[in-house]
């Protein structure tokens, strides 16, 4: 009985209406920068290991990467922003990268079998 005592008071402590709450804060949403179109993709890139040019293009509202003229392959797009992930055999992460100030794509970053694997747009 006592023990019950002792867990009422405490729950009753805790809900009080003199016990403080602390407020709930707002998310803070940052601007990012989302591709006004597939266009903007649509290039080569040129790598620096494991293959020389990473070309993406756009048909029927989809992008594909091509390694070295090894067939394309649909590139799927991610929740983040600027991801695609490889329909290939290693399911590739392809990240585009950006200029800080103009917001163009600049270049790639490739995760590839657990190696990263970065690239400038030519």
């Amino acid at each position: 009985m006592k023990k019950f005592i002792i867990i009422a008071l405490c729950i009753g402590a805790f809900t009080s209406p003199w016990a403080k709450s602390t407020p709930i804060k707002k998310p803070v949403f940052q601007k990012q920068t989302v591709a006004d179109s597939l266009d903007e993709y649509i290039g080569e890139y040129k790598m620096k290991e494991y293959f020389s040019i990473y070309k993406i293009s756009k048909d029927g509202g989809f992008i594909y990467g091509e390694a070295d003229n090894y067939g394309n392959n649909k590139l799927l797009k991610q929740k983040e922003i600027d991801t695609y992930v490889s329909t290939s055999s290693y399911g590739s992460i392809i990240i585009f990268t950006r200029d800080v100030t103009t917001k163009k794509v600049t270049g790639i970053k490739m995760i590839l079998q657990g190696n990263e694997v970065v690239g400038t747009k030519l």
